[in-house]
């Protein structure tokens, strides 16, 4: 199999013809989802990796007869059988967690503008700044808490094949500046995950050493929890983080970004409208002002 083009399972990232990265994510985000949700009902955390095993590969199964042809190419045949041996890594993980006292709280955490409890039990979207700033919407996919000290932790499951650390793919360098001391943010996700937590009816609150993956990746060593890093990321950072956020929305209402050179403003362009005019280029015909979101 490992030598056969049609398969292309040479990958590190194991793909085949009939899935992509995507896609594949998708499949094990699919079961591990369903499993979440049961594990979240429970009165105690499952400590018992067989157990986990079963229950989540028995979701997988039914995902796949729910979405994928009873006749499956070999291919596909073989990036299930891929996502199975992601699930039984994921179980051992799961179940360590589970002896240290964590528990799945909250499964796929969604805000939304205009939220309602009809919504499937979305949550009405913070804005950031709040009440003149832009609506801040996300899905979070897990939401563990501590049973032993009450400490929360917002987690995203990742099944990329480079297992980066959180640290890596929001920090530039994933070091602070030895000029500065200072830390360059390129990726805002995990920090604003704080901004929406924060935002719930009932506050959760997390620091730095709570935000991060969930990484099923190829190889066992590079699978498991990753959380930032507590000596490049700390508490201001992250207070920084929110203060780019608050910037760079300022921005967007001013209309004060540029498009690139190369790829000029299209007429369907979902934020020509307010480019170089900011949120009046949003006034429609009648004068009123619209499209706040």
């Amino acid at each position: 199999l490992q030598s056969d083009r049609r398969l292309r399972l040479g990958d590190l990232d194991e793909r085949a013809p009939e899935l992509d990265s995507r896609s594949f994510g998708t499949l094990v985000h699919s079961a591990l989802e369903r499993w979440g949700r049961e594990e979240a009902a429970r009165a105690r955390p499952t400590e018992d990796a067989g157990a986990i095993e079963r229950s989540a590969l028995e979701h997988l199964d039914r995902f796949v007869a729910a979405h994928y042809p009873k006749s499956r190419v070999p291919a596909l045949r073989v990036q299930i059988e891929l996502a199975r041996r992601r699930l039984r890594r994921f179980a051992e993980i799961q179940a360590e967690q589970a002896r240290q006292g964590w528990k799945v709280h909250l499964i796929e955490l969604s805000f939304a503008p205009g939220a309602r409890e009809e919504d499937g039990g979305a949550i009405e979207s913070p804005r950031l700044p709040a009440a003149t700033g832009l609506y801040l919407k996300g899905r979070i996919d897990r939401v563990d808490r501590n049973l032993g000290t009450g400490a929360f932790r917002a987690v995203d499951y990742k099944t990329a094949a480079t297992a980066d650390p959180p640290t890596k793919t929001h920090v530039r360098g994933g070091k602070r500046k030895k000029s500065t001391g200072m830390i360059e943010w390129k990726d805002l996700q995990l920090p604003l995950y704080r901004v929406l937590l924060r935002s719930m009816p009932e506050p959760v609150v997390v620091g730095p050493g709570d935000l991060g993956y969930i990484n099923l990746a190829p190889s066992a060593e590079k699978s498991g929890f990753s959380m930032f890093d507590p000596k490049v990321v700390l508490e201001h950072d992250l207070d920084a983080a929110e203060e780019l956020a608050v910037e760079i929305v300022g921005k967007i209402q001013r209309g004060e970004f540029a498009p690139s050179d190369r790829i000029p403003v299209a007429a369907g362009d979902p934020l020509g409208a307010i480019w170089g005019r900011g949120q009046r280029g949003l006034v429609d015909a009648s004068g009123e002002e619209g499209g706040e979101e």
